[in-house]
């Protein structure tokens, strides 16, 4: 018995022996048999399934004294570790003799991570995306990316070649080399109003490979002033909300400010009027220098603003908030509006910013 190949092998790819057998006798060998036995960890296509023994009574021919015949033994590795089979051949009127091989196989290397919107309101939707990438050394295959969502979170929309389920949808990926990387994005509907609503990555591959991640995402109730049952009003244009930063790319640990400008930009005037910010986790706020100082309330990591009665038709409200990015990312910053003209969701405008890192 000896290895066809390497004796290290990548977990879902395939594992070659080659086994000969010879007649040492003066007589005929007939009738012979080869059984071999594998760990679990190998796979075999004649193998029923949780069946780890193959019998060849096929190919096998009547050898004459001194002959040789030389067999292939294939198998596909789904376990990592010491992975070990024994062949055993028999003939008419001879002893059992056994030859055993082994090959050492090695794991892939997992890593998902997710993302998704710090904040939504219910009728929005929450956008996600998910990584999963080989940190490991060898091949990853048959490799297996969920998506699943909490009950306040409707899946809408996935990544072309993805498949739907109830609560998310899958994508399957043949193989992932070394250090290479699938992205998978999918979109949901904020159905219900949570404080935590979430999004879990479930990754699964060859080998026993599982890795998961999840981005979790509160879902607000619209912000509306209209009386409980009453029928909504036509959506309103005449509100303009604009934000902006003034450095994109920002690093870590420079000050930089956001500018959030509220406009009526119609011929009649907006009243009733409610804003907030809503900031990354990776943006430490200044509270004292928010502009204007009297008008922000700060619960945690969003703004709201006092309520203005009245903005008449050309007036502008600029709203000035510095921060400090405190790690590298992707970020968003979300503004919204509220106003009785407006029909809900509510109206908003965001900015997504790179984060990088510091300066030398």
């Amino acid at each position: 018995m000896r290895a066809a190949g390497t004796d290290q092998v990548a977990v879902g790819e395939f594992a070659s022996f080659e086994l000969t057998v010879t007649n040492r006798g003066d007589g005929v060998a007939r009738n012979i048999l080869v059984t071999d036995r594998f760990d679990r960890g190998l796979r075999h296509e004649k193998a029923q399934p949780n069946e780890y023994a193959i019998k060849y009574p096929f190919g096998m021919r009547e050898l004459q004294p001194n002959e040789s015949q030389m067999i292939r033994l294939t198998f596909q590795v789904v376990d990592g570790g010491k992975q070990c089979h024994e062949a055993t051949v028999t003939a008419d009127g001879a002893e059992a003799v056994s030859q055993s091989g082994c090959i050492m196989a090695r794991q892939a290397a997992l890593e998902v991570s997710i993302t998704g919107p710090r904040s939504r309101v219910v009728g929005e939707t929450a956008e996600f995306s998910a990584v999963v990438k080989n940190v490991g050394d060898v091949a990853a295959t048959n490799i297996e990316m969920v998506i699943r969502c909490d009950a306040a979170i409707v899946a809408t929309m996935a990544e072309r070649g993805s498949q739907p389920l109830a609560d998310g949808a899958v994508l399957k990926i043949d193989r992932l080399e070394p250090a290479e990387r699938r992205p998978f994005r999918m979109n949901g509907q904020c159905r219900s109003a949570s404080n935590r609503a979430c999004a879990k990555a479930i990754v699964t591959a060859d080998g026993g490979v599982n890795q998961a991640a999840e981005a979790c995402v509160e879902i607000l109730s619209p912000l509306s002033n209209a009386a409980p049952g009453a029928a909504a009003a036509p959506a309103a244009s005449n509100l303009r909300l604009t934000v902006a930063v003034t450095k994109n790319p920002a690093r870590v640990g420079e000050k930089q400010l956001i500018n959030v400008v509220l406009e009526n930009a119609g011929q009649q005037a907006e009243r009733q009027v409610d804003m907030r910010v809503l900031l990354p986790q990776e943006f430490t706020l200044d509270p004292t220098a928010i502009q204007p100082q009297s008008e922000a309330t700060v619960l945690g990591n969003e703004i709201r603003f006092t309520r203005i009665a009245e903005l008449v038709p050309g007036q502008q409200r600029q709203y000035v908030i510095p921060v400090t990015p405190n790690r590298t990312g992707r970020v968003q910053v979300r503004a919204e509006i509220a106003a009785p003209s407006l029909t809900p969701p509510k109206s908003f405008d965001s900015e997504v910013i790179e984060i990088t890192s510091a300066s030398p």
